[in-house]
């Protein structure tokens, strides 16, 4: 693709840097832990940079990071910088498939010459987007909240682009995955389907936290994603946390799961997640055959629900896979209206009462 940098493997490393050294641990459950990075072991080389939320994964295994004016890549051998100095603001950068740098520029995509200087090459619908890579083409969305509609381009060969749908929130992060699109905007997981064009919603987490990063483990149909602080996986059709010590970006790669968290400049790569999805997901059915007579919904559950805002995807979501026991006569679906219960989820409970 002309619009990107094609000196990612022409450049050569700076070692001079001080290599730093990683800390690793394994737990009693045989998970691996080893950490690459973080703010002590910069303060260690008197070095101070600033991260953008942004990382990739090299075809050399080495994880590539941006600070302001500077690519870096770290791995076993410490964290180096790579090339020359950047002469431009960089707002997103991403590998692509055919392992080239992508960089996003105010509303340009840019190529990077070999003194450092930004190539304007391909001018994007809006400023500031992101990029995600897919399995054989880049994805683009808009970030900006002031945009009544927040949109997601597919970016092929040639520079191309082609608009594939709208949000009203903006996409934090997209994979792609087998024949559709899993993205994350606000506390949701959604689905787009390629084929029929719909977007479908997958689960949630708790309204009051943003979902940063969605990865996927594609061997074993595992979905992972992320807060600032906590990592989640999607097991059994539920939200599972599986660690509440840190979160950030992430990207599951050769069995193993990367993790950055630009603001505290802290890179962690966990191995043999397989055990520990393993034993959640006992963890979950056990747990479910404990709840399955407890957690009946009711018209009351329904009310409730509307009263704590859950939105009409969730609360439909719920009504279709949890037992239920509902009152559906003239009178209480008169009460359920007056209690702003919308159709489309009396619907919805109707048609699960007659599936029973």
């Amino acid at each position: 693709m002309k619009y990107m940098n094609r000196t990612l493997f022409a450049v050569f490393f700076f070692f001079s840097a001080i290599c730093l050294k990683s800390q690793t641990s394994t737990s009693n459950d045989s998970l691996r832990y080893d950490i690459l990075l973080n703010s002590k072991m910069l303060e260690s080389i008197n070095l101070t940079v600033d991260f953008i939320p942004s990382f990739d994964i090299t075809p050399d295994d080495v994880a590539l990071l941006y600070a302001p004016n500077q690519f870096y890549v770290l791995g076993w051998g410490g964290l180096l910088p790579l090339g020359a100095k950047i002469k431009g603001d960089i707002a997103d950068f991403a590998i692509t498939p055919n392992h080239l740098i992508m960089t996003i520029s105010e509303d340009y995509i840019c190529r990077i010459d070999s003194t450092g200087n930004l190539i304007k090459d391909l001018k994007l619908p809006n400023k500031n987007m992101k990029l995600s890579a897919g399995k054989e083409v880049m994805f683009v969305m808009d970030q900006n909240e002031n945009l009544e509609k927040k949109s997601v381009y597919l970016m092929a060969r040639g520079g191309k682009y082609a608009h594939l749908f709208d949000t009203d929130s903006p996409i934090n992060s997209l994979i792609e995955l087998n024949d559709s699109l899993i993205f994350a905007s606000k506390n949701g997981i959604f689905s787009y389907d390629y084929k029929t064009k719909a977007v479908r919603y997958i689960t949630s987490i708790d309204e009051n936290k943003t979902i940063k990063s969605i990865s996927a483990d594609t061997t074993n149909h595992i979905i992972y994603f992320s807060t600032n602080n906590a990592i989640y996986s999607y097991i059994n059709y539920k939200p599972v946390i599986i660690s509440e010590q840190f979160g950030g970006l992430l990207k599951f790669y050769k069995n193993g799961l990367m993790i950055f968290n630009s603001e505290n400049s802290f890179f962690m790569r966990i191995e043999n997640m397989n055990e520990l999805i393993i034993a959640k997901t006992k963890e979950v059915k056990e747990s479910s055959k404990i709840k399955k007579f407890k957690e009946i919904l009711t018209n009351e559950s329904i009310i409730q629900f509307v009263k704590d805002k859950v939105s009409e995807e969730q609360i439909i979501y719920k009504i279709n896979n949890s037992p239920i026991d509902f009152k559906l006569d003239v009178n209480s679906m008169v009460s359920l209206s007056k209690q702003n219960v919308s159709s489309a989820i009396i619907i919805a409970m109707e048609n699960a009462m007659n599936n029973l």
